[in-house]
């Protein structure tokens, strides 16, 4: 069962996108990230997991940010806390 919700089984997608807890997390840093570029990003779950492939390369750093907030999900439910993105 997922740490964050105890309300499913813990799959890779729900780990890292579909739990309401880790999604309010994506929401703040999209939202973050669309604030500091011109260019707005709109990402599902297969993106989240796999990478952002738009046709424009001025993404990749989005791609970074997004396997270091990966990370930090993995490492925050390692010691039993919430993602946040404060």
């Amino acid at each position: 069962m997922c740490k964050y919700c105890e309300s499913t089984r813990e799959t890779l997608t729900h780990m890292f996108f579909d739990c309401p807890k880790v999604k309010q997390f994506w929401l703040k840093v999209i939202d973050w990230w669309n604030k500091k570029r011109v260019d707005d990003v709109t990402v599902t779950s297969s993106d989240i997991l796999y990478g952002y492939k738009p046709e424009s390369t001025s993404f990749y750093t989005f791609n970074h940010c997004r396997l270091i907030a990966k990370f930090f999900i993995f490492q925050a439910k390692q010691t039993n806390h919430s993602p946040s993105f404060e």
